[in-house]
């Protein structure tokens, strides 16, 4: 005698889902760039600030006191995930009425092009303390010959981004 089987006309399957919700990141300028005061001459030259904050001269330039400082933004958000650090630009552009200063912004951390590095590598916390990712910024900046005396300013960017 034969036995009969029976097909199932419905089949039910049980999926999973997930989400890691992390922390938004956030960046500050917590220090401005500042060159200090300088003075001119004839001769065209330059003046740098390394990312920990030495000034350098050259040429035509001369270092004349003021507040020298490396740029250092610091970035906040979930503790050992990869970021990537970019400059929007590295072209510093600086005015002053109608005379403009032109150079380069640079960072530590990355370049223009933008490397990855893990937040709390550099940061001072650790798990859900995190403290922040220091990014210093070194700048050069170009001075021509006899260039007009004033306060020249201007801005740059860096953006952080999870990868």
């Amino acid at each position: 005698m034969a036995s009969s089987a029976f097909a199932q006309a419905t089949a039910t399957g049980t999926g999973t889902a997930s989400v890691v919700v992390i922390q938004p990141l956030s960046i500050a300028d917590t220090t401005n760039l500042s060159f200090g005061r300088i003075t001119t001459s004839g001769a065209s030259g330059t003046v740098a600030v390394s990312a920990t904050g030495t000034r350098t001269v050259t040429a035509g330039v001369s270092a004349a006191g003021g507040t020298v400082s490396n740029g250092l933004f610091t970035a906040n958000g979930e503790p050992n995930q990869a970021v990537t650090v970019t400059l929007v630009s590295g072209t510093l552009t600086l005015t002053s009425g109608a005379s403009t200063l032109s150079g380069t912004v640079a960072s530590t951390v990355a370049t223009t092009g933008g490397t990855s590095t893990v937040l709390g590598a550099g940061g001072t916390g650790t798990g859900s303390t995190f403290g922040g990712l220091p990014i210093p910024i070194s700048a050069s900046l170009t001075i021509p010959a006899n260039t007009v005396s004033g306060t020249y300013s201007g801005t740059y960017q860096v953006t952080v981004t999870y990868n």
